[in-house]
């Protein structure tokens, strides 16, 4: 099987069939809905990459709304591997529960920057319907406690919240600094095997880890 790439969602429509095995959402009957965010990130292209049982897939800016719209009442977006989580960590406007809990990552890859993003404890939700049930505000907390994570990574150590419970291990941050000129743009890199193993790789130290797709 070579690589497919799809486009799951970009300014109009979300797709109308479920992909990598998606399905019924039974986290819907009692999800947090938000109204849209700002126009650029709802026309935000999102893209799923297949290569043999591997998955990849990043949602960009995508919103609340969009990852609703990929999440209710079908799973559109199926199983996930790799999944670069998106608007930056930051999960006040994006992160739903139902497409978190239905999509499953295996990994997670931040791209948050130093004070952008993961490190923000999410406290006025703008949700507009009262009947869901609570999950853990805090962005990191949240994506650790997902069923079956077996990694996170992350672009750069938070330094609005440095806490080491809320953020990854050292060694899986690229970037330890503040944003400068001088800044270095180390790199999470991914390398994908035939054999249903794909390796992450951080620039900063030449720490990597191998895991096994998750069918």
């Amino acid at each position: 099987m070579g690589v497919q790439v799809r486009v799951l969602v970009s300014e109009g429509p979300v797709i109308a069939n479920p992909v990598n095995g998606g399905g019924p959402n039974p986290r819907c009957a009692s999800a947090p809905l938000q109204a849209p965010a700002a126009p650029e990130n709802i026309r935000m292209v999102a893209l799923s990459i297949t290569y043999n049982n591997f998955t990849f897939a990043s949602l960009a800016d995508s919103d609340w709304s969009r990852e609703m719209e990929l999440a209710c009442p079908v799973n559109k977006l199926g199983h996930v591997n790799l999944y670069t989580i998106n608007r930056h960590g930051g999960l006040d406007n994006s992160g739903a529960p139902a497409l978190l809990g239905a999509i499953a990552p295996q990994v997670i890859v931040l791209n948050n920057g130093p004070r952008k993003g993961l490190g923000q404890k999410v406290e006025n939700l703008k949700i507009i319907n009262a009947n869901y049930t609570p999950y853990e505000t805090h962005s990191y907390l949240r994506l650790a406690k997902l069923p079956g994570i077996e990694g996170i990574w992350q672009g750069h150590k938070s330094l609005i919240d440095p806490d080491p419970a809320h953020n990854t291990a050292p060694d899986m941050i690229a970037n330890l600094e503040d944003n400068t000129v001088d800044h270095p743009g180390n790199a999470i890199s991914a390398s994908i095997g035939r054999d249903g193993r794909f390796t992450i790789t951080n620039s900063r130290t030449g720490f990597s880890k191998t895991y096994t797709v998750r069918k």
